[in-house]
């Protein structure tokens, strides 16, 4: 990532520093570069009385393209040859939408240097979203299989609205009040995962959520679809939603690149070798994810 200047970013940097150092990681070896933009502020306003959250965004500083090339020189330092020799870095999050100044591809670009067959990539942003899609297909299926390496995937996470948008489709009404069509929303991802096939591969899973509605999940290969749905009330009072999302993906990718999404009530079924079902342990995964997501919620 890209760190601004400033207190906040000396503040930010400063913690990042010391968690490498907690996880026994050289503070030395970061996959962030300083920047001269300022490091942005966001603020947040919430009604107490509904949980509603309002946040004021202050736009990124652009990047030159002398500190986009640093970022790319501090991957290959840290991660150079991942994608060939190791088979690629375990996990990859895709979140968000990159500062101005960054290329077009930029996403793209990073994925070809650090991801492999062996990669769970998952993607969580709007930005070029097809390209993204089809450059992680290829990078996990570049070990010449069209099914792929049995490690490696790739993992769509948006709302159910923003699934609908790219295939052209609409849902009328507010996302807060009226739920999308589960049938249509898997007749969309359907449709989404054909076009961002590449080299005889394309996306694994789709993960959507929907405001307060049921989430779900759709498996491209098999055609099987899930949905999820909040069995209970939060334990608290909503502190904060803002980054909701972003927990929500990270929590995702670490169950599903980890033991996690085996290890949860599905756990023979979705557990590794002869007779499992990848198709669970993906689900399994997002469920996990939906729970960090919400607990995320419950603090500031």
């Amino acid at each position: 990532q890209f760190l601004g200047q400033g207190r906040e970013g000396d503040a930010l940097g400063g913690f990042l520093k010391r968690r490498r150092v907690a996880a026994a990681a050289s503070a030395d070896d970061e996959l962030w570069v300083r920047v001269a933009s300022p490091c942005r502020i966001c603020t947040t306003i919430m009604e107490a009385s509904t949980g509603d959250a309002t946040e004021i965004v202050e736009p990124s500083g652009s990047i030159a393209e002398a500190e986009w090339s640093s970022l790319l020189s501090a991957l290959a330092a840290e991660l150079g040859g991942a994608a060939g020799s190791s088979g690629g870095v375990a996990a990859l999050g895709v979140m968000g939408t990159a500062p101005p100044g960054c290329p077009q591809d930029a996403y793209a670009q990073i994925l070809r240097q650090v991801a492999g067959p062996r990669t769970k990539v998952l993607v969580d942003s709007m930005a070029d979203v097809r390209r993204t899609l089809q450059t992680a297909a290829e990078c996990v299926g570049r070990d010449g299989s069209a099914e792929g390496s049995i490690e490696g995937g790739v993992m769509l996470k948006l709302n159910a609205r923003e699934i609908m948008t790219l295939v052209g489709r609409e849902v009328s009404g507010s996302d807060s009040q009226v739920a999308a069509d589960p049938a249509a929303v898997a007749a969309a991802c359907a449709e989404l995962a054909a076009s961002a096939a590449s080299s005889g591969r394309t996306i694994d899973y789709i993960c959507y959520t929907d405001g307060p509605f049921p989430g779900g999940v759709y498996a491209v290969g098999s055609g099987r679809r899930w949905q999820l749905e909040r069995g209970k009330k939060l334990r608290g009072p909503v502190v904060s939603p803002i980054g909701a999302g972003d927990s929500t993906a990270a929590g995702t990718l670490h169950a599903w690149a980890s033991s996690l999404s085996t290890s949860l009530p599905w756990r023979a079924a979705a557990g590794r070798g002869e007779g499992a079902d990848p198709d669970l342990g993906a689900v399994e995964a997002f469920r996990f994810g939906l729970a960090v997501g919400a607990a995320s919620c419950l603090t500031g």
